[in-house]
């Protein structure tokens, strides 16, 4: 190998990891910007919320956030929910959706 294509080389992997790097940096701030956009609010313990249903049976056009509870326990990932007809399901984050009343927007609840 003569000293023309080891310049070559080192030149190619230096353009090599710097686009790389370039690649990278552009992933890492889709992926943050993902996931805080899917991050969803944090509820605490005694707020109602609503549950959605799994596995309802009825067809794909029928409503399934229909059970509504109140926020028993708070995991990492999950909430100990209790419906209002009192049973008590553990549900992952992305099936608890805030419960707004009539009237109030999601800028005034999460003030309050």
């Amino acid at each position: 190998m003569n000293q023309q294509e080891e310049l070559e080389r080192k030149y190619f992997k230096e353009f090599y990891l710097a686009r790389l790097e370039e690649h990278l940096d552009k992933y890492r701030k889709t992926y943050e910007t993902k996931k805080e956009a899917s991050l969803q609010k944090d509820f605490r313990v005694k707020e109602t919320v609503w549950y959605k249903s799994i596995n309802t049976g009825a067809d794909k056009l029928s409503p399934k956030w229909l059970v509504r509870g109140k926020i028993v326990q708070k995991g990492f990932d999950s909430y100990r929910i209790k419906l209002e007809d009192g049973r008590i399901v553990i549900a992952n984050k992305k099936h608890v959706k805030g419960f707004l009343k009539r009237g109030e927007c999601w800028e005034q609840s999460s003030i309050n």
